[in-house]
């Protein structure tokens, strides 16, 4: 099991004064395991497998400045109603750190994503008759009194890593107006990701 890795793959323009990030492509995160991570995202999650690439070693250690002249990756593409998302596996040598048992949801190296689902209940128990590791103690609903939110119900779980991954479900009137739209499936896409920083502000800047 290796510390989470999330990195967000950005398009730049070239031509101006600064690189300047023009979007966001999709999240990826460090797996250590490919080949058992699949089946968890697959599976138990509905993402679709869109294919699978292999990094060259040259490449990986220019990106991720790693001195071994050796460590290849393995990436997979997976796609869930419109949004992409990616699993990274470093080949050799697979000494990645693991997430640290005592791991907290408000330590600065905090990242998850949040994958949007039509009905709450339904979601929770597909996961539960799943026995995935719970991070939240059961789905909770946010307050009235959280005017912006009221109504969101949220649940936090592990993948086999221990990475942390949320279920989120908007009421009408929540969240980004397609996922209002009528479905039938329980999962839709990916709403968001987010990442612990010790403040916002200088973050942004």
């Amino acid at each position: 099991m290796k510390k989470i890795t999330l990195f967000i793959f950005l398009s730049f323009s070239f031509f101006a004064k600064a690189q300047v990030a023009q979007k966001v492509i999709n999240p990826v995160v460090t797996v250590s395991d490919l080949d058992k991570a699949l089946p968890f995202y697959t599976q138990v999650l509905p993402f679709k497998l869109m294919g699978i690439r292999q990094v060259d070693h040259t490449s990986i250690a220019k990106l991720f400045n790693i001195s071994n002249a050796t460590t290849t990756a393995r990436i997979a593409t997976l796609k869930l109603g419109e949004e992409t998302f990616e699993l990274m596996d470093f080949i050799e040598p697979n000494n990645g750190k693991k997430i640290p048992s005592d791991a907290h949801s408000n330590d600065l190296w905090f990242q998850h994503i949040a994958i949007v689902v039509s009905d709450m209940d339904a979601a929770y128990k597909l996961l539960r008759d799943h026995q995935v590791e719970h991070v939240s103690s059961s789905p909770q609903t946010l307050p009235a009194y959280i005017t912006a939110a009221a109504g969101i119900k949220a649940f936090y779980f592990h993948d086999l890593d221990g990475h942390n991954l949320e279920i989120i479900y908007f009421p009408t009137g929540k969240g980004n107006p397609k996922w209002q739209k009528k479905s039938d499936n329980i999962f839709l896409g990916i709403d968001h990701t987010a990442i612990g920083s010790h403040t916002t502000p200088a973050s942004l800047k």
